[in-house]
């Protein structure tokens, strides 16, 4: 490097200076009392019986035992037809906590809801890789027959909606990352932010934090820890083919939603200059150029990673851009062009017997 550069490096060592090495450090975890795990088990419990009563059923992969929700389309007079939504939680109590949210984005479609036990505080120290959980979404489209779906992933789960979108193409057709840490994941905002957090000075906030922050959870510190790796964990957009949605906290304190949100500007730039190129050499586009320029973002100001969980206007906004996209990419369609669809063929049919 020294005759590269054609001069020497200046001596010296910053002791101040530490190399991130999570997976090969000691495992972090603070002791949760017993009343912690027995809680968070019945509002489990109690979001299950929530899910039942909503028409939700359970099943489990039969290769790898990942267990998910499913529910049959349920679509209302007048509203979108939508295909299938597949959506992965991030780390948090469970699939319950995203219960409202959910009702609400999944509100008249079929929906899939996979949990993934080991970002769960549950004690559940079984991760499966990438490999596992592939093949447990290829048992998942072929079981309830879909040929096409959404995807959606927050915090967390964007990692493995990514998984999703560059192995199954030919099914994934919208992806929908909400507070990616699954995008330049080359950084170390994200491994930093979360896990070398400098705690609080204050006794009483430092006990508080190792009760609350889910770093410090056993089963999350051991997920993370033991069986993260950037780089098979990152999403890069240029692998991405189908339309996507990108929402992003501009106070985000684990994302780095800024790097992000100019990493995923430029991506669409570069998107709509490949669509012109295509355009002007061919006369016309073709479908993965189209799909690729069709991209969303969403930059919520003033609220905080995972707080679009408790803001109805985030939610909104976020619904909005994802049907919005859906129905001008032709996924979705609206009831009227159903409607209108219908009556053309009912005249044809006319004009044929005829």
């Amino acid at each position: 490097m020294e005759r590269l550069q054609g001069k020497p490096f200046p001596a010296g060592y910053n002791p101040e200076v530490e190399h991130v090495a999570f997976t090969r450090e000691p495992l972090y975890f603070a002791h949760r009392l017993l009343i912690f795990y027995v809680v968070v088990k019945c509002a489990q419990l109690m979001g299950h019986g929530f899910l039942l009563l909503a028409g939700h059923r359970r099943y489990v992969t039969p290769t790898h035992n990942l267990t998910y929700w499913h529910r049959p389309c349920q679509q209302e007079e007048g509203s979108i037809k939508q295909p299938p939504l597949l959506f992965f939680h991030g780390i948090s109590p469970g699939i319950w906590f995203y219960i409202p949210f959910l009702t609400r984005l999944g509100r008249g479609r079929e929906i899939i809801l996979l949990e993934v036990p080991h970002i769960v505080t549950q004690l559940s120290f079984e991760a499966p890789d990438r490999i596992e959980t592939v093949q447990s979404l290829a048992e998942i489209f072929a079981l309830h027959s879909i040929s096409k779906c959404a995807v959606a992933g927050h915090s967390f789960g964007s990692i493995i909606a990514g998984w999703a979108a560059t192995a199954f193409p030919q099914h994934v057709k919208q992806l929908v990352l909400i507070d990616p840490v699954c995008l330049l994941l080359c950084l170390p905002d994200v491994a930093v932010n979360f896990l070398y957090r400098s705690p609080p000075t204050n006794l009483f906030h430092r006990t508080l934090k190792d009760f609350i922050d889910p770093s410090s959870e056993i089963t999350v510190s051991h997920a993370l820890r033991r069986h993260f790796w950037w780089y098979q964990n990152i999403c890069w957009l240029q692998d991405v083919s189908c339309p996507l949605v990108v929402a992003l906290s501009s106070e985000d304190d684990i994302v780095p939603s800024t790097a992000i949100h100019y990493y995923v500007q430029r991506h669409y730039r570069m998107q709509e200059a490949v669509k012109h190129e295509k355009e002007d050499d061919a006369g016309e586009m073709t479908d993965q150029s189209n799909a690729s320029g069709s991209g969303r973002l969403i930059y919520w100001r003033g609220i905080g990673h995972g707080q679009m969980l408790v803001s109805l206007k985030a939610q909104d906004r976020l619904i909005a851009a994802i049907c919005k996209q859906a129905v001008e990419s032709g996924l979705a369609t609206r009831a009227e062009d159903i409607k209108n669809s219908g009556q053309k063929n009912l005249r044809r049919s006319r004009v044929t017997a005829a």
